[in-house]
């Protein structure tokens, strides 16, 4: 989407057998904070697509995932988010955030989350889909979490939009059904991305929630995890609606 991105991560040594970091690369990301981990390796996904509905199932392996140190993290960052992993790693980095920080546990709430008191401080935003917000402590009631110390807490809920709660109120973005559904793996970090790109940039909850919502569904037009729009890929969409 036109920013330039670090990505903090630890790996194994197949990822490079691969291509995946030259890849990475390739798309402008710094990966010189990405830690590969002789003789483990890297966390893996196996997403199995229905293509008749596009419903999904998941099998994560978490590999060298399992050894992230929030040290890694470095200072001097506009927009720090995590995805994926426990909140040790948030605490670990602490001292190292400013900015906007976000977090989604993702996999992490089917794993058995620990210790969201002890980051709700630190985290402003918190996203979750709708399955993970059932099952995340304390999360059937947002305003629990947003007394704990987050700022906003933000429900995706795929095809019926999102919704962000904050101390001023709630805030709904109707979902958007495009033509040609093919693969909903991914939309939800890409909605994250958009999200905290517009916040970061001043926009209001209410706009940040709907550009999320409008580039997650771009993202369900494509096949594949990887496969998200570019800022030019948004701006010519946007043109055409």
């Amino acid at each position: 989407m036109g920013q330039r991105v670090k990505l903090i991560a630890r790996t194994g040594e197949d990822a490079l057998r691969l291509g995946i970091i030259d890849e990475l690369e390739r798309a402008g990301v710094d990966t010189s904070y990405v830690q590969v981990a002789k003789g483990e390796s890297p966390g893996t996904v196996v997403v199995l697509v229905n293509p008749s509905d596009s419903s999904r199932a998941m099998v994560s392996v978490r590999g060298a995932n399992a050894g992230l140190s929030g040290t890694l993290v470095p200072p001097g960052g506009d927009v720090y988010h995590f995805a994926s992993t426990s909140p040790r790693v948030i605490r670990e980095a602490s001292q190292a955030l400013g900015g906007v920080v976000s977090y989604d546990p993702g996999s992490e709430v089917f794993r058995g989350i620990d210790g969201l008191e002890g980051i709700a401080g630190v985290v402003k935003i918190l996203y979750l889909s709708r399955k993970e917000a059932e099952r995340i402590p304390h999360s059937r009631s947002p305003r629990r979490l947003l007394e704990l110390g987050f700022e906003l807490v933000v429900i995706k809920l795929g095809e019926g939009g999102a919704v962000a709660y904050s101390r001023d109120g709630v805030y709904r973005a109707s979902p958007i059904r495009l033509e040609g559904l093919v693969d909903v793996t991914g939309a939800g970090d890409v909605f994250d991305a958009a999200f905290n790109l517009c916040w970061a940039a001043g926009c209001g909850i209410e706009s940040s929630l709907e550009f999320a919502v409008l580039v997650g569904a771009i993202k369900t037009i494509r096949r594949g995890s990887s496969n998200t729009p570019s800022r030019q890929d948004i701006l010519e969409f946007i043109e055409r609606v």
